[in-house]
């Protein structure tokens, strides 16, 4: 089964950044989550959050 529910720490680690970084674009409302006590970053938000920014020359 694949996983669907990802960790700000797995989050951070996916996209190159520190979990500070992810704090701060969860409140800016670039990426979304799930509040289950702990917040769990869907990981079709972290599919559209990197397919919105990502960058061509």
């Amino acid at each position: 089964m694949e996983k669907l529910l990802f960790s700000v720490k797995e989050t951070a680690e996916m996209l190159y950044v520190n979990k500070n970084k992810v704090y701060d674009l969860i409140k800016q409302g670039k990426i979304g989550y799930i509040d289950l006590g702990t917040r769990k970053i869907p990981k079709t938000e972290i599919d559209r959050f990197i397919r919105e920014n990502t960058m061509y020359m």
